[in-house]
């Protein structure tokens, strides 16, 4: 075998070994490229009416997108003029993070309560625009780490990756705008005490397992109150798909609560797929029939309809 022979024996060697790492790094840009196009393509939300729309005042209470919080990714993107063409690739800055309470932890951003070089870059005159991806608590750090790499890092505040948060001891929101704080150990309970919880536990159980025979033979109240049960854990383990299946029959009779109820899981996507437009549906049932609070949801949600937090 020539030299000439061995030289390029060696060098296919080399190429054979390193194409794999070729490969999937063309892949990773590849997929980057993706996410971003996919980012880039949807609407974003200017910061000063992400604040507007924070608690919006009706006439049954209020609402907005701190009564309507869940878990999601969220990128915060800068630019020195506002954007009026739809495109947000040219941003002079972004930052990139997740939250179990997304809209509340970018509210925090923009209002001092965040990472310093946001509100630093608002206070001096900067356009913020807002984008939110809602996904399963479990697929937060996955996400957030995608949406990072994808970005260009020479651009955006984020020090690290991304990815490494324990969601383990963060509390959740509710729908109501409450906080649900991680639980506490029990203190003890005198031997009194664990027999009158027993007592009550039983009687509970009792309770559901009557109203859920008269829930079967169709009673309208029932269905409802197991709604309430499932969706809050009352008495039995909770389970937002038995909760959506409850309130989906006592809405089938028109009970009114229910169908509320049933319009926020819909809206939400708890215990049922997302669906707005049944969520309208049920909303103007209940308008028809004089339900103020429906109708100020709706009134809200038809005009979110082509600038939706949850697109």
């Amino acid at each position: 075998m020539t030299d000439g022979e061995v030289f390029f024996l060696a060098i296919l060697m080399l190429a054979l070994c390193f194409a794999p790492y070729f490969i999937g790094e063309a892949n990773k840009r590849s997929n980057n490229e993706r996410i971003r196009d996919k980012v880039f393509s949807g609407n974003f939300i200017p910061a000063d009416e992400f604040d507007r729309e924070w608690v919006v005042k009706g006439f049954a209470g209020n609402y907005g997108s701190k009564y309507n919080d869940g878990p999601g990714c969220y990128i915060i993107l800068m630019f020195d003029a506002p954007v009026n063409d739809g495109d947000y690739s040219d941003y002079i800055n972004g930052y990139i993070g997740q939250s179990v309470n997304a809209c509340a932890r970018v509210h925090n951003h923009l209002n001092g309560k965040g990472n310093g070089d946001v509100y630093a870059d608002r206070k001096n005159g900067k356009h913020l625009y807002v984008k939110i991806i809602s996904c399963d608590r479990s697929e937060l750090n996955s996400l957030e780490r995608q949406l990072i790499a994808s970005f260009d890092k020479n651009r955006l505040y984020n020090k690290n990756k991304g990815g490494g948060v324990k969601h383990g001891d963060i509390p959740d929101r509710t729908y109501s705008g409450s906080y649900v704080p991680k639980q506490q150990s029990a203190p003890k309970m005198t031997v009194q005490q664990k027999q009158e919880a027993g007592k009550k536990i039983t009687e509970q159980y009792s309770e559901i397992a009557r109203m859920k025979s008269l829930a079967l033979e169709g009673d309208i109240t029932s269905q409802y109150k197991l709604g309430v049960a499932y969706e809050h854990g009352i008495g039995v383990n909770k389970d937002d798909f038995e909760a959506a299946m409850w309130y989906k029959k006592a809405a089938e009779q028109n009970h009114a609560s229910a169908m509320y109820q049933l319009a926020i899981m819909y809206m939400e996507g708890r215990g049922t797929y997302m669906d707005i437009d049944e969520t309208k549906r049920l909303l103007k049932r209940l308008k028809e029939r004089g339900d103020r609070k429906a109708s100020d949801l709706l009134e809200y949600l038809e005009s979110k309809e082509n600038d939706r937090l949850w697109d």
